[in-house]
């Protein structure tokens, strides 16, 4: 709202009217009678300040103005005409909202995937170019987009998508014993081979073991009111574990032994189904190629293996757990 309250600022409003676009002048000779593009201010009884023209506690009737000149009335009141003033003149009634449907604009174009994870993006003069805007508001909208964590700036490294980061969790597996056991059904198991041997080349690389180094192998078929469960192949590193070569498990399988003997600081698990080869199908006696479950794992402390496995389950086996 632009109050012209005496002739210097109105011949002021008129020059840059002109200089603008010249489409509509001021009038010099002051305000007419009140039209439908007009209203009527009127000083309250607190009045007005005579000595800079201003005006204080004032009434307004119909049209909201824009830009208001007048002159003095006879009266006491003051008859104004309202003006639509050039956009280089009145304020943006959008300006506060600009930044707001750029940063929109930028958000979209990042979840259509225009730029990658990590990915540059254009700078605030680039932003600007295609929006047709001011580098502040730009400035704004990316402060904006940084503050919800979209994009990551950093002084003289310009603004990136901000990378996400992979979603984590820990999961227990639980003893083949906790399953049979928590199904009602009572555990036991057979060691059905063990032996000290070298192992294959892919399990020597696999536990970064020298290739003419030996290593214990264990099978072992894990019951559930003694009928076949699972069949587990297990290696182990003798140079982590020297006393499982000799160890007597008792009741105990010997991944429940490892566990409570041996600590192990990381893990790689992998989970597959494969078709059963002769072996494991005499196992569990099922037939060859049937569909099984199979989990295989190998666990680390530090940087020293401990031991790689396979443990296939019987069909239609499913494994639950939490995370």
């Amino acid at each position: 709202l632009t109050v012209v309250a005496d002739a210097e600022q109105r011949k002021r409003l008129a020059a840059v009217r002109r200089q603008s676009d010249g489409k509509q002048a001021l009038s010099k000779s002051g305000c007419g009678p009140t039209s439908s593009a007009c209203a009527m201010i009127c000083p309250s009884s607190t009045g007005r300040n005579r000595t800079s023209g201003s005006m204080r506690g004032f009434s307004a009737w119909k049209h909201p103005p824009l830009a208001i000149c007048g002159r003095r009335a006879a009266t006491s009141c003051k008859a104004v005409s309202i003006f639509a003033l050039p956009t280089s003149v009145r304020a943006s009634p959008v300006n506060a909202q600009t930044h707001r449907g750029i940063r929109e604009a930028i958000r979209a174009r990042i979840v259509a995937g225009e730029w990658k994870l990590g990915e540059l993006i254009p700078g605030e003069v680039d932003f600007a170019e295609q929006y047709g805007c001011s580098r502040t508001t730009v400035n704004r909208a990316l402060q904006a987009l940084a503050e919800e964590g979209i994009v990551e700036r950093k002084r003289k490294g310009g603004t990136r998508v901000r990378p996400l980061p992979l979603p984590q969790a820990q999961v227990r597996i639980p003893l083949v014993r906790e399953q049979v056991e928590d199904m009602g059904r009572t555990y036991s198991c057979e060691i059905v081979k063990r032996r000290t041997t070298r192992p294959p080349v892919p399990t020597s690389l696999g536990l970064q073991i020298p290739e003419d180094e030996e290593a214990a192998y264990l099978e072992t078929l894990h019951l559930a009111d003694g009928q076949p469960f699972a069949f587990e192949t297990r290696w182990i590193n003798l140079a982590t574990v020297p006393d499982f070569e000799t160890a007597d498990f008792g009741t105990l399988s010997a991944n429940e032994w490892l566990v409570r003997k041996v600590p192990f600081t990381r893990g790689e698990v992998e989970l597959s189904a494969i078709s059963a080869e002769a072996r494991t199908a005499q196992m569990l006696s099922i037939g060859r190629g049937e569909a099984l479950f199979t989990m295989r794992r190998t666990t680390w402390l530090g940087e020293r293996s401990v031991t790689t496995m396979a443990l296939s389950y019987t069909p239609g086996y499913r494994l639950n757990f939490t995370i």
